[in-house]
């Protein structure tokens, strides 16, 4: 049924657009689609670097590295994504990156040095943009930059100067050159101010101008080319962690900069497949709902690696548990669909918003431009909805509204109103489109397929008993 969903959606596509998705090396910031992952807990894909590996102790190692990544990038490409972070890949002194001592030796329990350089060159021949976490705040005494700084006890900057920001920016450059990076993300930033991080970020981008830069913590510097937005994505953990949740999000996205990314949890926090399992909520059905929104909005969706399987746990630790790729993945198939669905459209990655109806957890908003309108509807309730388009939405002309995740179907009634109807806990990308009537040919052409096939099946059996007979 997935991959029957996935070939009609490419049907669909190359029917609607004629175009193929275009490559992330070309996309602007906020175009991107990001998968956030840690190197210890995707995959192992040697066993000479397995050192301090429980499997049983989450605080420990569990083996993941740089070739496991490697040989496991189709599956982040399966799922569309442009950006992969690969998190704190330097030398720690644990899994989390804590106490980092480089910003060129990496941990060894990962790999090599050539290994990573392996890795970044293979992401963007597969047209993956590579970001790597630099923390810039507690790094560990051995790290050049803290010798030569005064810190406090817990190894914080007494101060933050001149000096500080254009060392830091030389040792991230050296990173940059050595292993080629497309972004970075800066990490432990909360105790910087943001015009010493504004310093920082223009002196690294007039060394590497095409570099995107991110921030793990939310910040009021104004040269961050993606945002994150501590309080947004706590309303959209708090909307979708239960159906009649009475939390809503969209007004917040009216006015909201593209580049803010999109996300209900964080590699460094619990995970809300957790939260709804305490809610005895059923994690897949939560997950769609939460990604549709997270896709079809404004802003740069960003995904914590596992949740394509609903990954639990009790802890930030236990929350991060080694990828399990021999388990039921109906949510890759869906992050995929909705990626494919932003890369395809132009509009919905940069197109207007505009929200519709917003009531008793039941949400219609359209995403469109000149070229495109499409609608999105997500039920958020325990209940069926309804919600009527006038005709005059879309102009004169007749039109359909042409469900493309589960082929729903909307005609305009004799009372000029396009009827939408969404069962509970449902959502549905509908794409607007001119109503010709219905496809006499085609119908003829579908009927004439199945009739042949049909046939075939019947002359199949027919030889078959024959054989049986003949042998008995």
């Amino acid at each position: 049924m997935h991959k029957m969903k996935i070939a009609m959606l490419t049907f669909v596509f190359v029917l609607t657009f004629g175009s193929f998705p275009i490559h992330a090396l070309a996309m602007s910031p906020e175009e991107q689609s990001i998968y956030d992952l840690n190197v210890d807990r995707f995959n192992n894909g040697t066993r000479d670097n397995d050192k301090d590996v429980d499997l049983n102790d989450p605080s420990a190692y569990y083996g993941g590295d740089f070739v496991g990544v490697k040989e496991r990038l189709n599956h982040i490409k399966e799922m569309k994504f442009t950006t992969v972070i690969l998190g704190n890949v330097w030398k720690s002194s644990n899994f989390l990156g804590e106490n980092t001592t480089s910003y060129i030796e990496v941990n060894e329990h990962y790999g090599t040095q050539e290994e990573l350089i392996s890795l970044v060159a293979k992401m963007q021949d597969e047209k993956l943009m590579a970001v790597a976490d630099f923390p810039i705040d507690q790094l560990g005494d051995a790290h050049p930059i803290r010798k030569a700084h005064e810190t406090s006890a817990d190894g914080q900057w007494t101060i933050v100067d001149e000096t500080l920001v254009s060392t830091m920016a030389k040792e991230i450059v050296a990173s940059i050159d050595k292993y080629g990076w497309d972004g970075i993300r800066l990490t432990n930033t909360q105790n910087w101010d943001a015009a010493s991080l504004e310093s920082l970020i223009d002196l690294i981008k007039k060394e590497a101008d095409k570099l995107i830069v991110m921030t793990l913590e939310q910040t009021e510097a104004n040269n961050v080319d993606i945002f994150h937005n501590e309080s947004l994505m706590q309303t959209f953990h708090d909307t979708f962690i239960q159906f009649n949740s009475g939390v809503t999000l969209y007004e917040q996205m009216q006015n909201i900069d593209r580049r803010t990314q999109l996300q209900v949890d964080r590699i460094d926090q619990l995970r809300m497949t957790y939260e709804m399992v305490e809610l005895r909520m059923f994690p897949p059905t939560r997950w769609k709902t939460a990604l549709t929104a997270l896709f079809m909005l404004p802003g740069v969706p960003t995904v914590t690696y596992g949740s394509e399987i609903a990954m639990n746990g009790e802890t930030v630790e236990e929350g991060l548990q080694m990828m399990n790729f021999k388990t039921e993945m109906e949510l890759k198939d869906y992050i995929g669909n909705l990626n494919t669905l932003r890369q395809e459209s132009e509009t919905i990655r940069n197109g207007e918003f505009e929200l519709l109806h917003n009531e008793d957890d039941f949400t219609v908003f359209a995403r469109y431009s000149e070229d495109e309108h499409w609608i999105v509807v997500i039920n958020n309730s325990d209940d069926t909805k309804k919600f009527s388009i006038p005709k005059e939405r879309f102009g004169e002309d007749k039109v359909k509204l042409r469900g493309v995740l589960n082929q729903d179907l909307i005609r305009l009634t004799k009372d000029d109103q396009y009827n939408i109807i969404q069962d509970r806990e449902r959502v549905e990308v509908y794409y607007v489109e001119e109503d010709k009537g219905y496809n006499i040919p085609y119908l003829i052409a579908s009927i004439m397929v199945y009739a042949a096939f049909i046939l075939f099946l019947y002359v199949v059996l027919k030889n078959s008993r024959k054989k049986r007979a003949a042998n008995s």
